[in-house]
């Protein structure tokens, strides 16, 4: 009996937590905020504990602590939706960390942040320097974003007045070894080029290469490199 009831309540919370879901609507983790983010996690710990109920009672008052939690979550939503007031009560407002060459010490500090997390943002963005920040900005969701300079940022041809034909997505050829025969012969690929490509560049096998790439009628090879490096001045 008690190996039915947990079938039951296993199954019972995996269905609320879909309709839950469908209702509140589907958000990745970054577009979360704060309010979202722990309201799922407690919809998720009131469905593993109704999974583990010894008693239909127990399914019952969980089912509904569930619905609750949706159901505010969703009239929240709402309310973020329709009200600036309500939005920036919920969600929070974004907060401007560097603007112009100065970095804001005060909202770096209310972003729950230190110097080095400033960084590291950046870095992941693509910003080794901070000259070349025009403005980061703290999300609501708790993503930096960041906007480079203009006497930093890479002229492109709609600068230049020009307007260059699309061209098809790389084609990958060999990834961690293994030649992917199957997309290649989708993609219309002849595999012996590949191979005469490969041995001419002095490789004996796709084990050789940790990854191969067709781009804009160009192969390039990447090979194995079982070197390590450690960066000590970003630390």
């Amino acid at each position: 009996m008690l190996i039915i009831k947990t079938v039951c309540a296993a199954a019972a919370s995996m269905i609320v937590m879909f309709l839950l879901t469908k209702l509140m609507g589907n958000k990745q983790i970054s577009q979360l905020n704060m309010f979202d983010y722990i309201n799922g996690i407690t919809i998720g710990s009131i469905a593993a504990e109704m999974a583990l109920s010894e008693s239909w009672e127990m399914i019952w008052i969980s089912v509904i602590a569930m619905a609750i939690y949706g159901v505010t979550g969703f009239f929240i939503s709402l309310a973020t939706m329709n009200s600036m007031s309500a939005r920036k009560f919920f969600s929070g407002e974004p907060l401007v960390l560097i603007e112009n060459g100065t970095i804001y010490r005060e909202n770096v500090k209310k972003a729950r942040l230190d110097l080095d997390d400033l960084l590291v943002a950046a870095r992941c963005a693509g910003f080794f320097s901070v000259e070349d920040i025009a403005t980061a900005v703290m999300e609501s969701n708790g993503r930096v974003s960041f906007r480079q300079t203009e006497s930093s940022r890479p002229v492109n041809l709609k600068d230049l007045g020009q307007q260059p034909q699309e061209k098809p997505a790389p084609l990958n050829l060999i990834m961690d070894g293994v030649m992917m025969e199957k997309n290649m012969q989708d993609a219309g690929f002849k595999i012996k080029r590949l191979t005469d490509e490969m041995h001419a560049q002095g490789y004996n096998s796709p084990a050789d290469i940790f990854f191969a790439v067709y781009y804009d009628g160009n192969i390039t090879f990447y090979p194995r490199n079982s070197d390590g490096r450690k960066l000590d001045y970003y630390a």
